[in-house]
């Protein structure tokens, strides 16, 4: 089921078999930062209030450069919440 779409990313939540899945757009290589930044905490949002136990992300749209520092901030907002939620399992998929 789809829970959120926007031009960049669509966030689906598949109850059956308790995955989320993060699938980026090809507009994504049109944000800003600050489009990046909002869909990184919708995304976390998402991931608090699904608790899903695996997460499949399709990124072979995602065109958007992230630098080192934006990475870091990714990365602060996003693991911990992997580890708040207890997930078990990612998968990346680029192709």
């Amino acid at each position: 089921m789809i829970i959120s779409k926007d031009e960049f990313l669509i966030l689906h939540y598949l109850e059956d078999n308790d995955i989320a899945k993060v699938e980026w757009q090809y507009k994504s290589a049109k944000m800003t930062i600050d489009d990046f930044k909002k869909e990184i905490l919708r995304e976390n949002d998402f991931f608090l209030t699904h608790k899903p136990r695996k997460v499949l992300g399709q990124t072979q749209n995602f065109n958007y450069c992230i630098d080192p520092e934006t990475q870091e901030w990714h990365n602060s907002i996003i693991i911990p919440t992997f580890t708040e939620i207890e997930l078990k399992k990612t998968r990346y998929s680029g192709q």
